[in-house]
């Protein structure tokens, strides 16, 4: 795919994510989700269901109504998106990173929420239609096993994905979570009273159906791409089968996006990289602790050398 049509950059945050029990299409729109959750085993699907998404996004949107910040810790992924202008720094493998990575979009909530403020409007789309999407694209964060980053720093990523949950929408900055391991460490009471949306594959367990959607039935889904999906308003969930896509589908249309939107980049790493992020020995510390069973400034100061 040399160039993308024209007609398809409509500046839409809607997603064919499969079809039904009854063969019906299973549309949804980033904006009104605000933000989802992706759980299941690994090998049921999670992985394609984000490549859909994204692709989906990136084929409507050019960069000046869509900009994307892709966190992957398993590393294996969305590197493969490194090139394509949407990105606002390239794709994140550090869970450190990615803390100063969500701490620049809390930043950025506040600027926007600035700009809204200042022009007497209350919401992004209704800045769009006053000044263009310049200075207020669409931000999609999506984090691809975000569980790691939940044991690396549990209560810096809470707080900062806690606080783009309830402050995001009205800005256009939105969440994808996507975890194997949907234990109440990761997914806590507070991400899955603000994260209304999931999409949920095969879990271990009834348990972790409950946990997750309130009902047993994701642990008797079957077959890759198969889920359960609900959003605020449904009283159960739905079924469905996620469409396919292979890598070569994918490999062709970042090509395409490369090429037509070499000159529209716009990184912020710089800034991010700037921001203030977590200390660097808070791991070591964090683990010292631990082993303890108590944290006092003299133990951490002896076990890790510092003043």
């Amino acid at each position: 795919m040399a160039r993308i049509p024209e007609n398809t950059l409509n500046k839409n945050l809607s997603v064919l994510l499969g079809v039904d029990q009854m063969g019906s299409n299973v549309v949804i729109d980033i904006r009104t989700l605000p933000h989802l959750l992706v759980s299941g085993m690994t090998g049921t699907g999670k992985s394609t269901l984000i490549h859909r998404i994204l692709n989906s996004l990136l084929l409507q949107n050019d960069p000046t109504s869509l900009r994307l910040i892709l966190v992957d810790f398993k590393r294996v992924e969305l590197p493969l998106y490194n090139s394509i202008s949407h990105l606002l720094t390239p794709v994140i493998l550090d869970p450190q990173k990615a803390i100063m990575a969500l701490k620049w979009l809390n930043k950025e909530i506040d600027r926007r929420n600035e700009l809204l403020r200042n022009a007497g409007i209350t919401n992004v789309e209704a800045y769009h239609e006053q000044a263009g999407n310049k200075d207020m694209p669409f931000i999609v964060c999506a984090m691809d096993e975000f569980s790691d980053g939940m044991h690396s720093y549990p209560a810096e990523m809470e707080k900062e994905i806690i606080r783009i949950t309830q402050m995001g929408r009205g800005t256009g900055i939105h969440l994808i979570l996507s975890t194997s391991r949907p234990s109440t460490k990761v997914v806590t009471k507070a991400i899955k009273t603000d994260v209304q949306a999931r999409a949920i594959f095969q879990v271990a367990s009834p348990a972790d159906s409950r946990w997750l959607l309130g009902v047993t039935g994701a642990d008797a889904q079957r077959g890759v791409g198969s889920m359960l999906f609900q959003k605020r308003g449904m009283t159960f969930p739905t079924d469905v089968q996620v469409l396919p896509m292979n890598d070569i589908e994918i490999k062709k249309n970042v090509a395409g996006l490369i090429d037509a939107f070499s000159d529209q980049s716009y990184d912020v790493s710089e800034q991010i990289a700037h921001d203030d992020g977590v200390d660097a020995l808070y791991p070591k510390a964090r683990m010292v602790v631990m082993a303890a069973g108590r944290a006092s400034p003299s133990l951490l100061q002896r076990m890790l050398k510092i003043g």
